[in-house]
């Protein structure tokens, strides 16, 4: 196992403030999951870095940060250069319509993708597939392992491993719908699935189950019949919040709901009365699909897209960064999140 990756360098200072929008590029940089990385350098000091992967126009895109606040794009971001050709393998994983890359580390170092694909270019919505690719390195050479699902359309996957209440360490794969109009009736309704992963992450084990959606869980903030982009907190064996996506990625409406559930990662998942929990404000348009992440005081951070309000480049996404808290009271649990900011606030504490 190498030391260090290409994007992974020593650095000497951390930003102490930001403002939002913390990474804007000429390209979108939609749906942006985030994870964490320690290496040790020569002299085994350990090195933090944050790796931050994105629905990009010409693939997947892929980031990296010492700090959460600047972020420096790893390889050449070019069309059909770096990301076709040295983040994974084209030939198996897709070619066309990459949705939400979703990426863990291992306890062996080894780094898995989950993303939805096509393999043709006339391939539409309803032709993505949700596939495994495994890299020894998080910044690249990530190759096709399987495809989990060859007859449904599904995006946005989320993974997370669970402790349950036996102590048995169990796999879940998290994933979505299209919009409801997009959903054959066939497939089942719209919204937010999981299903059991194997232990080498590479195959599901039991079938996807429906978990809950825009039409048997209405809410009144929901109106274009999406619920997309799950990402799941475990507090204990038998609680868990998801926080999950509302409306078109694109609307002016977009933003970030969450559901509890008492009994286990599969639910039954109930909405907050107070949703949504993010959503436009002042300068901030279309706030969502959000990864979290914590830094070294233990404080949990909401990474999410924004649309530029710049109506010329509504689709030129971009990625802010705001405080998220898990709260309880009267045995009652769920998360707000402090935001959407565009002022200057004080920078995630990292060592």
């Amino acid at each position: 196992m190498p030391s260090s990756y290409p994007g992974q360098v020593e650095h000497n200072t951390r930003a102490k403030s930001f403002f939002n929008p913390v990474l804007t590029v000429n390209q979108t940089l939609g749906d942006p999951h985030v994870i964490r990385t320690t290496r040790k350098d020569v002299y085994g000091n350990p090195i933090t870095t944050f790796y931050m992967y994105t629905t990009a126009h010409w693939g997947i895109g892929c980031y990296s940060s010492h700090d959460l606040v600047n972020w420096t794009a790893v390889g050449t971001s070019g069309p059909n250069q770096w990301c076709y050709d040295q983040l994974y393998d084209q030939r198996c994983l897709g070619t066309h319509f990459f949705w939400a890359p979703a990426i863990t580390e291992t306890a062996n170092g080894e780094f898995v993708m989950f993303v939805s694909s096509t393999m043709d270019e006339k391939d539409g919505f309803n032709d993505a597939r949700l596939r495994v690719a495994k890299s020894c390195r998080p910044d690249g050479g990530f190759k096709f392992v399987n495809t989990l699902v060859t007859d449904r359309a599904f995006i946005d996957p989320f993974y997370m491993q669970v402790i349950d209440s036996q102590c048995n360490t169990r796999h879940f794969l998290y994933f979505a719908t299209m919009a409801d109009f997009d959903v054959p009736k066939e497939h089942g309704p719209a919204g937010i699935y999981a299903a059991e992963l194997s232990d080498d992450l590479s195959r599901f084990i039991s079938a996807p189950m429906y978990l809950f959606g825009p039409n048997t869980h209405p809410e009144s903030w929901v109106t274009q019949g999406v619920n997309e982009a799950p990402w799941v907190l475990q507090l204990s064996a038998t609680d868990f919040i998801m926080v999950y996506s509302g409306n078109l990625f694109n609307a002016s409406n977009y933003g970030l709901g969450y559901a509890v559930s008492t009994t286990g990662p599969l639910g039954p998942y109930r909405k907050a009365v107070e949703n949504p929990i993010l959503k436009n404000a002042a300068g901030v348009v279309s706030p969502g699909h959000n990864s979290f992440v914590t830094d070294d005081e233990g404080q949990l951070w909401c990474v999410y897209h924004v649309d530029n309000p710049d109506a010329s480049k509504k689709e030129a996404r971009m990625v802010a960064l705001d405080r998220a808290h898990v709260w309880h009271e009267n045995r009652q649990f769920g998360i707000a999140i402090r935001g959407p900011t565009v002022g200057k606030q004080q920078a995630p504490k990292i060592v």
